[in-house]
């Protein structure tokens, strides 16, 4: 079982109705018991990083939460401000990040293009991980935000998306994968996307 947890600040139903279409068994929860069972974690998010940090410190499952994404023993992908909430710091707040990942997230700039960055953008996938579709497979998912992450080991980056601003569209850091666009708005891109991180890590 997937467990997408329940912060209050995304819409899990569009997640959990995709990895369905996938034949992976996922719940909805910010429960310890169901979090217990859990053979990966997803952490959607959409909204203001302070508000986040303290929607995900205030659930009752945060400390096993975080031990299990410190254990590095569960895959766990965080979508859009999930992705944000796992770097150390962010500029849009003063709450200190989770610092699952060493990285931070910074305002895109204004003279790099229009804020928010939204809309459709084609990646470019680099440093050859496992999400990567191969075979110079074109794919473009759906962005809406205002600030990307800086990772501090390029090696960290998984995908970059082409347009006006410089978007570190994914990374990967052991067990933690991140996207900052969203997947369950991609369509058939966003499908392709779920089902090679489903299947790489055993999940359908």
């Amino acid at each position: 079982m997937i467990a997408i947890i329940d912060m209050g600040i995304a819409n899990v139903g569009s997640v959990k109705n995709m990895l369905n279409r996938l034949g992976a068994k996922a719940e909805i929860t910010s429960d310890e018991s169901t979090l217990a069972s859990a053979k990966a974690i997803i952490l959607p998010g959409v909204g203001n990083f302070d508000a986040g940090i303290k929607a995900i410190k205030s659930l009752d499952c945060f400390e096993q939460l975080e031990r299990i994404a410190l254990s590095g023993k569960l895959p766990i992908l965080g979508i859009c401000l999930g992705m944000q909430l796992m770097t150390k710091s962010s500029m849009e707040g003063n709450e200190r990040g989770l610092g699952w990942v060493d990285a931070v997230t910074e305002r895109l700039l204004e003279e790099d293009g229009k804020i928010p960055n939204m809309g459709w953008r084609y990646v470019e996938y680099i440093n050859d991980s496992f999400i990567s579709p191969g075979n110079d497979i074109k794919e473009r998912f759906y962005f809406v935000h205002s600030y990307s992450v800086k990772c501090k080991n390029k090696e960290m980056i998984a995908m970059v998306a082409e347009g006006d601003h410089s978007i570190v569209a994914s990374y990967v850091s052991g067990n933690i994968v991140g996207v900052q666009f969203h997947p369950e708005k991609s369509h058939v891109h966003g499908f392709a996307f779920f089902k090679r991180w489903l299947t790489f890590n055993k999940l359908i």
